[in-house]
């Protein structure tokens, strides 16, 4: 009964499956994740010929295949439960933070710190990304930073959630950085800039303000890309600058850079080299803004720890979670190209915008440094290095000096995933960010 019904109970599971798997890639998702989709198109199109080709085979090796199958299923799940319940990353994570620091890892989500902060903290706020609130391109300005002189909740990788007191005009440095008359570094980029995940003083720009005992101005923001920074730059830049700094992170600046060029406001710092909003004199109009979407749902990103629950276990294990996360890294071995065949149109934009920012900081007789910041899957894949080359050539050709971050800590390290927080996707450790300063200081202080 189990040899005349097998075929076919597989050939109708695996042509669901492959249905679905359809379904995800080219209608959920739009084709725009066809390439993470391919290794499963492979294996559910295998999984269904293999159980066609049952039908048209003898009784005896009809039975040695459905052994086989039977192994292969029974060896998977195995594996899962194991994975799931004895290696589990979460987990490990937990234990580890634990037994290093002696204190409980963190495992609220972000929006939970937050409403229970609130009850004593008047001044509790949410890092508010300038790219989280790109459907309301109607209102009357569109912020570059956050909300002013108030503690703010950031991002939780480390096993607690870091946190700052944001200065005048919502970013991430003390408030009488501002007052300073001349200033040595002024610092734009993402959320490395930004310091996400650590605490001042572990953050880049306090690093290099305790290494130089001078004034240090961070004006980067997590969430931005190369033409917000360079708009964040013109809105906020004094004139008594020493070094321009721009911290480039490959993991996603240009992916960033395609969809600021689709908004309205960022395209005219582009476009027009005169426009300004006057951002630095609208600060209270900033604060209103985004107190009003603060809890919306495009600006609260849930940074809660993975669920560890039983039932999310049995979930997990159904669905072969983690079976299949390592499947896919084995049949992925070459990253996919930050400079795709779509992102292709950005690599001029990116040019340009590198190029004014040189000429910004030439006029203000300011040094300028572009630091590369290598990502997680540089060290877990056979790396594609196209973007890699083509930004440097692009600092070659307008004579940027370069502060090439994988060069000068991670290639020299046996293990470079130290770096990350627990060996995981993400920004650097309180480690990393300190090397991060140190380099960054050292390299522009040779003279």
């Amino acid at each position: 009964m189990i040899k005349k019904n097998f075929p076919t109970f597989g050939t109708v599971i695996s042509t669901f499956i492959l249905i679905y798997i359809f379904y995800k890639s080219e209608i959920f998702y739009n084709g725009e994740k066809r390439d993470y989709y391919v290794t499963y198109y492979i294996l559910s199109l295998i999984t269904l010929i293999f159980f066609i080709s049952i039908y048209f085979v003898g009784d005896k090796i009809r039975t040695y295949l459905i052994i086989i199958f039977v192994s292969f299923f029974i060896s998977f799940y195995s594996f899962e439960v194991f994975i799931t319940f004895i290696y589990d990353h979460e987990l490990n994570k937990i234990r580890t933070y634990k037994k290093i620091t002696g204190k409980e890892f963190e495992l609220r989500s972000k929006l939970e710190v937050f409403n229970d902060l609130k009850k004593y903290e008047k001044k509790i706020k949410l890092i508010t990304p300038p790219n989280r609130i790109w459907d309301y391109q109607n209102e009357d300005i569109f912020p570059l930073s956050g909300i002013s002189n108030s503690k703010t909740i950031n991002c939780n990788e480390n096993g607690f959630y870091s946190s700052y007191i944001s200065d005048r005009y919502g970013f991430n440095n003390p408030d009488s950085e501002w007052d300073s008359k001349l200033v040595e570094y002024v610092i734009i980029g993402d959320s490395f800039a930004h310091g996400s995940c650590v605490n001042r003083p572990t953050d880049v720009a306090s690093v290099i303000r305790h290494l130089s005992n001078k004034s240090v101005l961070n004006l980067g923001y997590g969430g931005t890309g190369p033409l917000t920074q360079y708009a964040t730059l013109r809105e906020y830049l004094k004139k008594d600058v020493k070094k321009i700094l721009l911290l480039y992170y490959e993991g996603n600046d240009i992916s960033n850079l395609k969809t600021e060029m689709q908004n309205q406001t960022l395209i005219k710092y582009l476009d027009d080299q005169n426009y300004s909003q006057n951002l630095i004199t609208k600060q209270k109009t900033i604060d209103k803004l985004l107190n009003q979407h603060l809890l919306t749902a495009e600006v609260i990103a849930d940074d809660k720890i993975e669920e560890i629950s039983l039932q999310s276990k049995i979930i997990k294990i159904i669905k072969l979670s983690n079976t299949r996360g390592k499947l896919n890294l084995l049949l992925n071995k070459k990253n996919k190209p930050h400079f795709s065949s779509s992102d292709e149109l950005q690599l001029g934009d990116f040019a340009k915008l590198v190029k004014l920012i040189l000429e910004i900081s030439n006029r203000n007789n300011a040094e300028f440094y572009f630091v590369y910041l290598p990502e997680f899957a540089r060290y877990v894949l056979n790396y594609d290095q196209e973007s890699y080359f083509r930004v440097k050539s692009i600092l070659k050709e307008l004579n940027i000096p370069l502060i090439d971050i994988h060069e000068e800590l991670f290639s020299k390290q046996n293990d470079p995933l130290t770096f990350f927080p627990f060996r995981s996707d993400g920004h650097y450790t309180v480690e990393g960010y300190e090397k991060l300063g140190q380099i960054i200081y050292k390299f522009t202080n040779k003279n």
